[in-house]
């Protein structure tokens, strides 16, 4: 009962019947009231606690939005600072049963201190239902019923939340057009809480545009409505998207770890934020979360630029340290190399990082510094090739100085000078006698030995050299190099292996164990050195070379190319040039073999195979293109003779077939250009002016077809050994041909003639001939001729049409007939089908057979009516009358006339059509319009069959008479 009472007291309600207070409310505001109570609940709730309990603000923060959740703001949530909670937040409250009251901000401040903080969202409102808008006094109200899950966990109590269900009811003002509403009551939800209680409703009134009594009025009232809210929620959504892509887009670059852009995009939203959204909260704990990350983040890499100043400071220290060790142990290695300059310098840089070293090495330093006087002045002496001189000087320091190992090893090498061998040997012994650590000596007793071809104590004095010093790769370079020559590849390998280890950057090591790998076939191995050659020396010519050699024989041509076309940009040797070029013209040579005898299949991949090895090989590149234009591929065939074009910008031969290729793919335009370019190349390609007049012949631009053809035809009696009878036919032939389309049908005569007798089986010029012999009205040569090119090539609808043309001159409809027959058969493409017909409706109809006669006119006139003239309806009306079909003989005439009113011929044939059909008056009326044209003869009317064949006794009739002797005589 406390309960009830002090909700009671909270909200002044009067409980009197519904009706004393009854008010209305529209839909629409019905509506907006549910969305606003259902984003109260779901979002500024949600909002508001999710916040309190992230953690991420200090307690001074936290109780300022608190205060604000319930005084006037724009994250306010409840109604004012009494508003009434039944707890939640102890796990064990989950229904009205013995529950606790507490006001706003008790309730929130033991969120805040009693339930455990996380920064992800751990309390959950969903499925928000509403009742419907009450009204109890001068309260408008509503109930929102939901489902309430805490997935955290109770700092104190040690039991898990479960979901529940409860019930807010919330305040509703209207403030201008919009609505608010904020909790004044949470509590559970009992079982006489019913969301479907009509208690205090108010009753939904329609609006005011739905109650015009004028429903056209109401439809415009309605539709402007529908408009405005439509407009509205469209700019709703649209700034609404804005925000949630500002806020995603801030997520995004937090979770990138680009806090500082982050920052700003969150900002950036808290702006945007419109109270429905209910993400006030929500944002401000991303802004603490950022701000917070931000700090973090500067700490840490102050902690890793202390730590990496720590460590660069360690490492200096530890290079100091190696610097010096590094600085004594050359030093003395200088020494025993009598370097004594370099030595000097050696301990000066090592004194300078500890100083206090110095006393160690002063008595050191004195003795290198008097050495290095007197060997500079013998060592002048030794370059200025005074070796005699020097060499003297020598003998008298050693009568009194016998046990200075530099002195024997001084004059030992003037004695390597002066060719005295045995003197040098005998002093080197001396030298390393007295001093098994000279390490000068060692190297030249060495060297001399290998001028001895000693190799063995050669590679004894390298050996105890580099035990003396162990660091020196040339030396182990040097031991390997005499080891390769005693077959000892094991040791050679092991001293390479060494050099390398001690000189990784040393790309002359790498290349002369890939030498030995390579020798030894080795080739995996060999490989990789002169890969590691090459990288770290560009310019490596030698290393280039040779790993194209390898990847050759590995047979992988493109990579061997690719280092040969390197070396070659390096200078190679015109000798080594030479020699990967061989290697490219075997595999040409091999893959010629395969294309003389057709193998083309097996030709191609050698051809590119040597355009692989020598990139710039032009005749592999053209050889290529022969292949695949020999394959009919001629696209491709194209980009090789282009490329062998590219290499050899005046190769005739790459223009001529590029060319071909072109014509091949009917480009003829284009076929022209490099014809042109092969014949000014050279002027003696008569080939290339042949193609080019072919090429002309085939744009119809017959007059500079015949210039190429002519230009070959006065060349004929020089070159007529050169080139095979055909090729003279050819010219012959479509010099013919170009004549007969430019319609010198004379001169083509004899230049037909010519191609006919240098190949009788030239079926192209039999049949041009025969055009030319129609041309000129030699009918039967005509015909023989056709004859002659189908016998030889048939199975060509043209020269059937051709022979039927000239039978049909000749008044042999028949045969003409037999002609036009197979000519339409084979005119699969319909190419001359109109003419073909006509012509042979022409000939049925000269023949008397005007059944089939009509049919081929008819099939014209399908065709294509617009083709068809007066003369042509004019026969196949006759052809119809000569059918008795009058009707249709009528309709065809008065077509005739229709086309041409002045054809006498017509109204004539109209007239006997009139008579067939009895009808005498009209039949005499049209003769009188067809005589007095004066084109029709009393001659013709005498003999003219169609007025026998329809009244064979008109021409007794009296007033026909009269009309005649009117009209025709």
């Amino acid at each position: 009962m406390i309960r009830v009472y002090k909700f009671i007291i909270l909200l002044s309600f009067t409980f009197v019947t519904n009706q004393a207070f009854a008010q209305n409310i529209s839909p629409k505001d019905t509506a907006e009231i549910k969305l606003v109570v259902k984003r109260k609940i779901e979002n500024s709730l949600a909002d508001l606690m999710n916040y309190i309990s992230s953690g991420f603000d200090g307690d001074a923060q936290v109780q300022e939005n608190i205060k604000k959740s319930f005084t006037t703001s724009n994250t306010q949530v409840f109604y004012d600072k009494n508003s009434i909670i039944e707890d939640d937040i102890n796990p064990n409250h989950v229904s009205a049963k013995d529950v606790q009251d507490s006001d706003v901000e008790k309730y929130l401040n033991n969120l805040d201190l009693l339930y455990n903080k996380n920064e992800e969202t751990t309390i959950f409102f969903n499925d928000v239902r509403t009742s419907n808008v009450k009204r109890a006094g001068d309260n408008t109200y509503i109930k929102a019923y939901y489902s309430s899950h805490f997935k955290g966990s109770h700092k104190s109590i040690n039991i898990q939340y479960k979901p529940t269900q409860r019930v807010a009811e919330l305040r509703l003002e209207k403030n201008g057009k919009r609505w608010t509403a904020n909790i004044v009551r949470l509590a559970f939800v009992t079982p006489d809480d019913s969301i479907g209680s009509t208690r205090n409703d108010l009753v939904i009134m329609p609006d005011s545009s739905t109650m015009l009594t004028d429903s056209a009025a109401a439809a415009v009232a309605l539709k402007l409505e529908n408009e405005r809210i439509l407009k509205e929620q469209e700019e709703q959504k649209k700034y609404k998207d804005e925000f949630d892509k500002v806020l995603a887009d801030a997520d995004e670059a937090f979770n990138a770890k680009e806090y500082e852009l982050a920052l700003s995009q969150y900002q950036k939203a808290k702006e945007k934020n419109k109270e429905e959204y209910g993400k006030f909260f929500q944002i401000q704990v991303k802004i603490s979360r950022t701000k917070k990350a931000i700090q973090q983040e500067e700490e840490r890499k102050k902690q890793e630029e202390e730590k990496q100043k720590q460590e660069d400071e360690r490492k200096h220290q530890e290079q100091l340290i190696a610097d010096y060790r590094k600085n004594i142990t050359e030093a003395k290695l200088a020494e025993r190399r009598r370097f004594y300059d370099k030595a000097i310098r050696l301990y000066q840089a090592a004194f300078l990082i500890k100083p206090d070293s110095s006393f160690k090495y002063e008595t050191n330093i004195k003795h290198l510094t008097e050495k290095l006087r007197i060997q500079t002045e013998l060592d002048e002496i030794f370059v200025a090739g005074n070796y005699k001189d020097l060499k003297d000087k020598y003998d008298k320091i050693l009568k009194t100085n016998k046990e200075d190992s530099d002195y024997y090893l001084g004059r030992g090498r003037c004695y390597v000078k002066l060719g005295e061998y045995t003197r040098a040997l005998k002093d080197f012994d001396q030298a390393i006698l007295l001093d098994y650590s000279n390490c000068n000596a060692l190297i030249n007793r060495a060297e001399l030995h290998i001028q001895q071809n000693n190799i063995p104590k050669a590679v004894a004095d390298y050996s105890s050299f580099l035990s003396i010093e162990k660091d020196s790769a040339s030396v182990y370079v040097k031991r390997a190099r005499l080891r390769i020559t005693t077959n000892n590849t094991k040791s050679a390998f092991e001293d390479f292996d060494k050099a390398i280890e001690l000189a990784p950057k040393n790309p002359n090591y790498y290349f002369e164990r890939a030498m030995l790998n390579y020798n030894n076939k080795e080739h995996n191995k060999a490989l990789k050195d002169f890969t590691s050659a090459v990288t770290l020396n560009n310019s490596f010519t030698m290393a280039f070379y040779q790993r194209g050699l390898l990847y050759n024989d590995l047979k992988k041509y493109k990579e061997a190319g690719d280092d040969f076309m390197r070396a070659k940009a390096l200078n190679l040797d015109p000798v080594l040039v030479n020699n990967f070029q061989n290697i490219a013209l075997a595999q040409l040579n091999d893959g010629e073999q395969d294309f003389i005898n057709n193998r083309l299949d097996s030709a191609l991949p050698k051809f590119i195979n040597a355009t692989l090895i020598q990139q710039d090989y032009w005749l592999a590149w053209y050889k290529r293109g022969e292949c695949y234009a020999a394959q009919k591929n001629y696209d491709t065939a194209i980009e090789n003779y282009t490329k062998a074009i590219s290499f050899r910008q005046n190769y005739d031969d790459a223009f001529y077939k590029r060319g071909l290729a072109k014509y091949s793919l009917g480009k003829y335009k284009e076929s022209i250009v490099d014809f042109q370019q092969t014949n000014d190349l050279n002027p003696s390609y008569y080939q290339a002016m042949f193609a080019q007049g072919t090429a002309n012949l085939q744009l119809q631009d017959y007059k500079n077809a015949i210039v190429w053809f002519q230009k070959i035809k006065i060349a004929e009696r020089n070159i007529e050994k050169q080139y095979p009878k055909i090729f003279f036919a050819n010219t012959h032939g479509n010099l013919g041909i170009c004549m007969y389309y430019t319609k010198y049908f004379v001169e083509a005569l004899p230049e037909l003639n010519a191609a006919i007798k240098l190949n009788e089986e030239y079926a192209e010029a039999y049949y041009y001939r025969g055009l030319v012999n129609h041309e000129l009205a030699h009918y039967k040569d005509a015909i023989e001729d056709i004859g002659r090119s189908i016998e030889l090539k048939p199975q060509k609808y043209e020269k059937h049409f051709a022979r039927g043309l000239a039978y049909y001159n000749i008044e042999k409809f028949a045969e003409a007939n037999n002609e036009f027959t197979e000519a339409i058969r084979l005119d699969v493409d319909k190419k001359e089908i109109f003419l073909m017909h006509q012509l042979r409706g022409k000939g049925y109809y000269n023949m008397g057979k005007f059944k089939e006669a009509v049919d081929d006119f008819s099939l014209v006139n399908k065709l294509d009516s617009s083709k068809c003239d007066s003369r042509f309806y004019l026969l196949l009306g006759i052809a119809q009358l000569k059918q008795n079909k009058t009707n249709e003989a009528a309709y065809f005439m008065n077509k005739s006339l229709m086309l041409d009113p002045s054809n006498s011929e017509a109204s004539y044939a109209l007239a006997c059509n009139y008579l067939a059909t009895k009808d005498i008056a009209n039949a005499l009326k049209t003769f009188e319009t067809a005589f007095q044209t004066k084109k029709i003869t009393n001659q013709f009317v005498r003999k003219d069959d169609l007025l026998s064949f329809v009244n064979k006794d008109f021409r007794d009739n009296k007033e026909f008479k009269d009309l005649i002797k009117k009209y025709l005589k």
